[in-house]
């Protein structure tokens, strides 16, 4: 089946810490309590999420979400997850 962009049901990233590939969609959100205003997705493989991440309190590196990416919970996407 093919998947346009306002279709898609997956989006692949790798981790920037293990470089582990995976589904963020699928990723479990993380609990670690850091950031519970923007909460980042927990990388499967290694456990970590992006929370710590020097950059991720910089509105910098943070876009706007695709619409297929905004129905899953994410309303911005930090610049790792492009």
């Amino acid at each position: 089946m093919f998947q346009t962009a306002q279709t898609q049901t997956t989006h692949v990233v790798s981790c920037c810490y293990c470089g582990h590939e995976f589904d963020l969609i699928e990723a479990t959100w993380c609990g670690c309590g850091v950031r519970v205003d923007r909460p980042s997705k927990t990388c499967p493989s290694c456990l970590r999420c992006l929370c710590l991440h020097p950059d991720y309190d910089s509105e910098l590196f943070w876009g706007v979400a695709p619409l297929y990416l905004s129905r899953h919970g994410f309303e911005k996407l930090f610049y790792l997850y492009l």
